[in-house]
């Protein structure tokens, strides 16, 4: 099912939890051209209504998923439900015909991700249906300008050498801390959830338009504060072997060759802190890349810093969200050539996060991950 590149997509929210409301609901708001609410479902009637409230007056609120998915206009669904129930929610929702937008991650594991997309692509993806995962630092426009920087090789050269330092607190009154499925170790916890957004960051502005790609892992983990369950804090050296693919045009054949290139780096992370910092450096044979998050004012700030002293200096506002749901209208309208490759990485970023905390049980064994890549003929 498809619709019209000037047709509004009727969709439904499915969840009125802490996510839903305070970033689905104002994106799906905002982009009012793209999107209609007719429907809220949830679990509580009372959580559904009051976040249909927030849209029309026709927006209506269910605890039923049959009737939600029976309703004629329905075009789409947006699911921000707890992960250990978006496995069974989303071949429902195929089956009825609905494109699916699906919140991060992609699965409780690798195992119950790669099941979905071989079911997907078997079953949905031929009859047109749109699966798309929600990763809004994949959208970040801050962070997709840095993989424009990085990739197009000519501001920095060949990256060579990385770090990353993330501390997000998650005090014990965080809200997000009190969900169920966060605290349960069957599905990786606090520490999956929160680092998959600098997993795909990473894979994103490091591979960029890679073929294919190997990386390991080495990491150290621990647990400093005792309301956050599991893993709150992570010290890991990464290397990545990528493989690109490039054309020689220089011959006049239009030959392909394909070009191995090795980056490593460090990345320090954890949840156990009392302030916020997000600082991504990048190290090239030719410049210097800097992404941080602004203290300031949402955002972000880029620097690039070449070898000849010129300077990049750039400001982003926080897009990633409006930039997920924007993608997933174009799906939904035909401008499906991107859909099976992000279902890919999306399995790539939880693959990352597995062997992260697979390692830390390890005491810092190295774990390496293979490139995952699924086609339309899975």
């Amino acid at each position: 099912m498809t619709t019209t590149t000037t047709e509004c997509i009727n969709v439904a929210l499915l969840g009125a939890g802490i996510f839903a409301s305070a970033s689905h609901a104002p994106a799906i708001q905002k982009l009012n051209k793209d999107f209609r609410c007719i429907a809220v479902w949830s679990r509580r009637l009372e959580s559904a209504t009051k976040l249909a409230a927030t849209f029309s007056p026709d927006t209506q609120a269910y605890t039923n998923l049959d009737q939600v998915l029976a309703l004629p206009d329905l075009n789409a669904v947006i699911m921000a439900l707890p992960i250990d129930i978006q496995y069974e929610y989303l071949p429902k929702c195929w089956a009825a015909g609905k494109h699916v937008l699906s919140e991060k991650p992609i699965a409780g594991r690798t195992q119950q991700a790669k099941e979905l997309l071989r079911l997907y692509l078997r079953e949905y993806y031929p009859k047109g249906l749109v699966w798309v995962v929600g990763e809004n630092f994949r959208y970040e426009p801050a962070m997709k300008r840095a993989a424009e920087i990085i990739n197009d090789g000519t501001a920095i050269g060949q990256p060579f050498l990385f770090s990353l330092n993330s501390q997000a607190p998650f005090t014990p009154d965080n809200k997000y801390l009190q969900t169920t499925w966060r605290r349960d170790s069957n599905y990786m916890g606090l520490f999956t959830d929160v680092f998959i957004h600098s997993a795909a960051m990473l894979r994103g502005v490091l591979l960029g338009g890679t073929s294919t790609s190997t990386m390991s892992v080495s990491a150290l983990t621990s647990s400093h504060a005792g309301h956050i369950p599991g893993v709150d804090t992570m010290a890991a050296h990464i290397t990545l072997l990528k493989t690109s693919a490039h054309v020689n045009s220089s011959n006049g054949d239009n030959s392909e060759s394909m070009e191995n290139n090795f980056v490593q780096g460090t990345i320090s992370v954890t949840y156990a802190c009392c302030a916020i910092k997000f600082e991504l450096e990048v190290i090239g044979t030719e410049g210097t890349l800097q992404l941080a998050r602004k203290l300031d004012d949402p955002g972000y700030r880029l620097l690039v810093s070449k070898k000849n002293s010129d300077k990049i200096s750039e400001e982003f506002q926080f897009g990633g969200i409006e930039g997920e749901l924007v993608a997933f209208a174009a799906a939904c309208r035909g401008d499906k050539h991107d859909v099976v490759a992000y279902l890919s990485r999306a399995i790539g970023d939880l693959q990352f996060c597995e062997a992260c905390l697979q390692s830390g049980q390890q005491n810092g064994e190295r774990v390496e991950i293979l490139d995952t890549r699924f086609t339309k003929e899975h």
